[in-house]
This record gives structure tokens, sequence and C-alpha cells, in this order.
């Protein structure tokens, strides 16, 4: 509930200062990639990796920006596939949540407009189970660099490292799985709010 308040006041006071607002509904592809997991038990450590098949993501980022500025910064929410080698699941589904900023000028009368995006957020498992709860302690950052073409369709390569944690407290076990990854993500533009706030004078 205190994650879901934070959003809203982060959402009211962009919306009050920015100079305009989209809805970027966007769908990112993983390829496959070897995942480090890390076994820790009583102090000692063993290491083992997984080649984990691709993930899907889909998901919507809420984004403000202020004119003449080339800064865009909002946050986004998703959901993302379980990571999986095989049969065998190495990490459940999850609910992504995350901030964004952005560097680069959406030029309207340019066939492409270029840009570089950082990103920044925690992964909330789908998971009943108590071992992927106890250290609620899942991140993930990452960048890309990206194009928008005509119609505000974005292009973008992606690179990401995540890192989440199983934790069996009384077992004193605990399991970190890592992992970095590189894909495309797509993505659109819909504006929601344009306001001009330096207006040319009448001649």
């Amino acid at each position: 509930m205190k994650l879901l308040q934070k959003v809203v006041v982060v959402a009211l006071l962009g919306f009050g200062m920015s100079f305009s607002m989209e809805l970027r509904p966007l769908f990112l592809w993983y390829a496959p990639f070897d995942v480090s997991v890390t076994k820790e038990t009583d102090g000692v450590k063993s290491e083992r990796d997984f080649s984990t098949d691709f993930v899907l993501q889909g998901g919507m980022e809420l984004l403000f920006s202020g004119e003449y500025n080339p800064m865009r910064y909002g946050f986004g929410l998703g959901y993302r596939s379980a990571l999986k080698d095989g049969n065998q699941e190495v990490a459940p589904s999850t609910l992504p949540i995350w901030a964004t900023l952005s560097f680069g000028r959406i030029d309207e009368e340019s066939f492409f407009s270029p840009y570089v995006s950082l990103k920044a957020g925690t992964l909330v498992p789908l998971s009943g189970e108590d071992a992927w709860w106890e250290l609620p302690l899942h991140w993930a950052v990452g960048g890309g660099l990206g194009v928008i073409v005509p119609y505000d369709i974005g292009v973008e390569v992606n690179c990401e490292y995540s890192s989440m944690i199983k934790s069996f407290e009384d077992d004193n076990l605990y399991i970190r799985i890592n992992s970095l990854r590189f894909g495309v993500l797509l993505s659109v533009g819909f504006e929601i709010k344009h306001e001009k706030i330096y207006k040319e004078e009448s001649k």
C-alpha cells in the first residue's frame, strides 16, 4: 500500500511539473544466457551456472518531460516470465517495478531520434513460496540505446543485470540468482498531455 501511495504521489508531481506526459506500452525479449546461482550454507559458498531460455516481458511506462528538455523520466510496471533451464525453473515469474530516465531530444520532423536510457527497480516474485519472501532483496538495473521512429515507435537494444535471493533462514541456507541479459525492446508512445509553456509572441 505504501509503495502504491508513493507511485501516485510521483505521478501527480510529474503531471504538475511536466510539459508533456505519455503512456508507453512495451514488449521486451531477452536472449538466452547463462545465469549464476550461488548457494551459501553455514557460510560455505558453492556456485553453479544454468543455461537459461529466453525471457519475455510486457509492461507500460508513464513518462514525463519538460519543454525543450532532452530528458524524460518516469516509472514502469510489467510482467516477466519465469527464468527456466529447459523444464527446470530457476526463478519464478515476477512483477517488475522500475524508475526510468532517458536522454535524447525527440524531433518530430526527423525520421528517427536516438536516445539512451537508464533503469533501476525491484522484481516482485509471483510465487507463494515463503523462501522468496524471507529476504525480499530482489533488484534489477539496466540501460539501453534506442531510436524513436515515426508514429512514436521505439526500438531499443537493452542490457540488464538482476539479482534475486531465495532464503531458508531456518536451515541457514541462501541461494542468490544473478543474471546478465541482453535483449530488444519495442514500444509505442501515446501522448496524454502536451502543454506549451513558452509561447511564441504574436507578430
